[in-house]
């Protein structure tokens, strides 16, 4: 799946220009870290001046190292990301592959399951948030549990322990849902064996003792990690019951198939209206891994099947019950509220990716039942034959219709901004933000990281930010990402905002002084027509008389409308000042004098200064020194 998405030459990258590039930041950074170019791993340098950072969202500290492993081979950063991922592929397929090997000592099924585990169409619901693709341990700490229970040998109870940390390394969000899926395993264990011998085994001293050594090195491995998230939790506080609830999943969640999948693309319009977000609950993970479930009562109302195997399917089922009812909503009904009420589980909010870690449940039922099935019934041997057949034509997908863009126009986008940044910003200040006049509505984020990619591989701090919470007043700088916003995240941080280089495509501004209403020099306010001209005829102020002031470090000023339209002078329509939608230069700015506290005259790039026309109330630069026509107010 990765490399049909990604093409054989590795040209397009799975996810959008959001959260795929976050990861790939993130990922650098850290190699970055390990390689001496950066000082501090939790304090990245973005979102400047918040410590930090990092705990802001997945860190992807376990599976670090295979990034940098293409890093230090010469990979560009992309390029690496995109090996990164088909090594987490490959990875996921190995580490169910043993686990279910070692299970059921069924090479077939075990490579069956492996097939879903890692390829199953449900993962192009999550090509957005590739955090989740480092999972390759959850099977293991499953089986080495099992293990543990079953034997009551330390050693699986310290592998799975171990294990259990490395995922927690890899993903926060699929550590803490492992946490929950093994107390389900603990419960179903205890309910359908009703094993004694689990707990008089605490009755010597030895067995507590090592006990207490596995979880004293667990609990010392995970300290780090969990200050930091502790600490960024406390910090930005909570998420409330309310917002959690809409990520819930539902049974229809289940039967809900992503529109890339070929066999299965009618499962994918019947819940788009139910769901807001209805790309989150792509939780089908084809037919093949509810054979376990459909199985199920011919394998335990079955004479054929001896008790112990028909316990452990028992137990399987039970596990999978268990987990499946602790994680749904029925209408505004949810057990989950009771795990929701646990220390910790309120700092997530992405319930739906429980199925990252469900699906082993599901495969191991499927599994041992299609295990029993052939055993039992001669007509059905030919199952082994057909499976790996079936599992590849259940998960086929239409590659081109799924989530990705061009690494080379990703690139490029950068390319261009650091030769920009690189002569513009000037190493004075201690910190940049980038806020271009260009914002295209809801397209922020490709803006933020831009920055935050190039200000990475500058060595620069940057206030710009891409991450899974944002801290007060950023909030509305990442909305808006303008002025008065930088302004006001400063102001909550006690930083000097003369100490951010604000830069926009024209250069590094010190001042962007919004909603100013100018009074022309009859008293009348200034006001963007209809048609692109600017008069000075009214006697009040509304939307349309509203401005912005630029003041550039050069010493020029821009001016805009409300609507982030650009003054200029038409010098083929008599000098008159006008507005437009395209980007100025420098050359189409203006130089300030200042005659008053809120007085002011405009000369153009050509010398001319700006005046009232009082015959027609129009401006019009053409006039070579200053006269009582071309003083203007700021009348706030």
């Amino acid at each position: 799946m990765p490399i049909s998405i990604m093409k054989p030459d590795l040209s397009r990258i799975p996810g959008d220009l959001g959260d795929a590039r976050f990861n790939n930041y993130i990922l650098e950074h850290g190699h970055r870290y390990i390689t001496g170019k950066e000082a501090n791993y939790w304090d990245v340098k973005f979102m400047y001046p918040y410590k930090n950072v990092v705990a802001c969202s997945d860190n992807l500290l376990g599976t670090l190292p295979v990034y940098s492993v293409f890093r230090g081979a010469g990979c560009d950063r992309e390029t690496s990301f995109q090996l990164w991922l088909i090594s987490l592929f490959a990875l996921n397929f190995i580490g169910c592959f043993l686990a279910m090997k070692e299970w059921s000592k069924k090479i077939t099924l075990s490579a069956v399951a492996a097939y879903v585990y890692a390829f199953s169409i449900f993962n192009i619901g999550h090509l957005n948030h590739v955090q989740v693709f480092p999972r390759f341990m959850i099977p293991l700490i499953i089986y080495w549990m099992y293990r543990y229970l079953s034997t009551k040998e330390t050693k699986y109870f310290l592998f799975s322990t171990l294990g259990l940390v490395l995922q927690f390394y890899c993903g926060i969000y699929l550590g803490i849902f492992t946490v929950t899926t093994l107390v389900v395993l603990f419960l179903a264990y205890l309910l359908v064996y009703r094993d004694k011998g689990y707990f008089t085994q605490f009755a010597r001293g030895p067995v507590i003792l090592y006990h207490l050594v596995i979880i004293a090195i667990g609990s010392a491995l995970m300290y780090p990690l969990i200050e930091h998230y502790t600490l960024t939790s406390e910090t930005l506080g909570f998420f409330r019951f309310e917002e959690v609830k809409g990520y819930i999943p539902e049974l229809r969640s289940y039967v809900f198939a992503t529109d890339v999948s070929y066999t299965w693309n009618k499962l994918s319009h019947h819940s788009v209206e139910h769901f807001p977000q209805f790309w989150n609950n792509y939780l089908f993970p084809g037919i093949i891994p509810f054979t376990g479930i459909l199985l199920l009562p011919f394998v335990m109302l079955s004479r054929k099947i001896n008790k112990p195997k028909k316990q452990f399917i028992a137990f399987t089922a039970l596990a999978l019950f268990l987990d499946l009812i602790f994680h749904l909503k029925f209408g505004d009904f949810t057990l989950y509220e009771y795990i929701f009420s646990i220390p910790g589980f309120s700092s997530i909010r992405s319930v739906d990716r429980i199925i990252n870690v469900q699906i082993i449940l599901f495969l191991i039922l499927m599994v041992f039942c299609l295990d029993q099935l052939i055993k039992v019934n001669k007509y059905t041997r030919l199952l082994i034959f057909i499976l790996p057949v079936l599992v590849v034509a259940d998960n086929l997908i239409k590659p081109d219709y799924a989530i990705k863009f061009s690494k080379a126009e990703a690139q490029a986008r950068t390319r261009e901004l650091q030769k920009f940044l690189t002569s513009t910003y000037d190493n004075k200040h201690e910190a940049l933000a980038y806020i271009p006049f260009n914002l295209e509505k809801e397209q922020q984020f490709k803006i933020h990281l831009d920055a935050m990619i190039v200000c990475q591989d500058l060595g620069f701090p940057c206030v710009n930010a891409y991450t899974g919470k944002f801290p007060g007043a950023y909030a509305d700088l990442y909305e808006r990402l303008d002025y008065p916003s930088l302004g006001h995240w400063c102001d909550e941080t006690h930083t000097d905002i003369k100490g951010i280089a604000a830069i926009n495509e024209l250069g590094t501004f010190t001042q962007d002084a919004s909603k100013n209403f100018l009074q022309a020099s009859n008293k009348l306010y200034l006001s963007a027509e209809s048609d692109a001209r600017v008069i000075a005829d009214k006697p009040h102020t509304a939307l349309w008389e509203e401005f912005n002031i630029l003041k550039y470090n050069s010493g020029e000023v821009i001016l805009k409308t409300y609507a982030n339209q650009f003054l200029y002078i038409d010098t083929l329509n008599g000098g008159k000042l006008k507005y437009q939608s395209e980007l100025p230069d420098l050359k189409q700015s203006f130089e300030m004098i200042n005659s008053g506290p809120k007085t002011f005259s405009l000369k153009d790039s050509r010398g001319k200064y700006l005046r009232l026309d009082t015959g027609d109330n129009f401006i019009y630069a053409d006039i070579d020194s200053i006269s009582s026509q071309s003083e203007f107010n700021i009348a706030n």
